[in-house]
């Protein structure tokens, strides 16, 4: 799996964003829950979820991040 998004073709493009090995473990964890049932399951489900979004936040209070985000955006138009 290439760490990049949106392209996960392995390509290797200039300007991907590059996730973190903590976002693509917190991925993986999210693809290994679906085995698991019952309460269980929605617990780790939920912890995952969670932690994706402290990952989100955490991506968000650095500003190079948020410079490659607003430039990528703005390349939409």
């Amino acid at each position: 799996m290439n760490p990049t998004l949106p392209d996960q073709s392995g390509t290797g493009n200039l300007g991907r964003i590059r996730l973190s090995s903590r976002a693509i473990r917190a991925i993986r964890a999210i693809r290994a829950i679906r085995v698991l049932g019952g309460v269980a399951g929605r617990v780790l489900a939920w912890a995952a979820v969670a932690a994706l979004l402290l990952l989100t936040f955490d991506l968000y209070t650095q500003p190079d991040f948020l410079l490659k985000l607003s430039n990528q955006i703005w390349l939409c138009f």
